[in-house]
């Protein structure tokens, strides 16, 4: 009785996942309402149609974080992003080493403004969503030298990798920045 049960259990549980695939392959394009499929009226960006709404930059660069820390921007691609920062006390700790929190920032300063260079055209513009920086040696003077290169570009997410380096080349932390793409919202 017991591998009678196994059996139809198995079958079961066969019968559902058939369906559930099946489903999924009927929800690409069209949404479930109930028990009703209705057509799409997404955008090519999934649910996030643009917005019109003006430009979607709100403050001076002189007076946000890049500007305040001295970010220098020295190539901007789609593919590929470098740029720099002078190590100077204001981006030291207390210990006179280049804070963890600045290669964090210039990392996701760099790849947001290659992300939204890219889509902006479109109506959208592009917000960190994901950084993880992990801290492999030092800096105390000198440059912070940034080198981004997109791993993933999606219709909602792009994924870079920053590799953060010292004068002498040599690597000094490594950031994964996942950005996200969004409408531009109203003024």
């Amino acid at each position: 009785m017991l591998a009678d049960m196994r059996r139809r259990h198995a079958k079961h549980a066969g019968d559902v996942l058939v369906r559930l695939i099946a489903l999924k392959n009927q929800l690409e394009d069209r949404s479930a309402v109930g028990r009703e499929l209705i057509e799409s009226r997404h955008s090519e960006k999934g649910n996030l149609p643009p917005v019109s709404g003006g430009s979607p930059i709100r403050v001076p660069l002189e007076a946000t974080l890049d500007g305040t820390l001295g970010f220098e921007a020295i190539e901007i691609g789609e593919e590929r992003v470098r740029g720099r920062v002078e190590v100077a006390d204001r981006v030291r700790q207390p210990f006179g080493l280049v804070h963890g929190g600045v290669y964090a920032a210039l990392s996701e300063s760099l790849v947001s403004r290659a992300t939204f260079e890219a889509v902006s055209g479109e109506g959208m513009l592009a917000v960190g969503l994901s950084n993880d920086t992990s801290l492999l040696r030092p800096i105390t003077s000198g440059f912070v030298h940034a080198t981004a290169r997109r791993r993933h570009r999606g219709r909602t997410t792009w994924l870079w990798e920053v590799e953060l380096c010292d004068d002498d080349g040599r690597l000094c932390a490594l950031s994964r920045i996942t950005m996200a793409i969004r409408p531009v919202g109203p003024a």
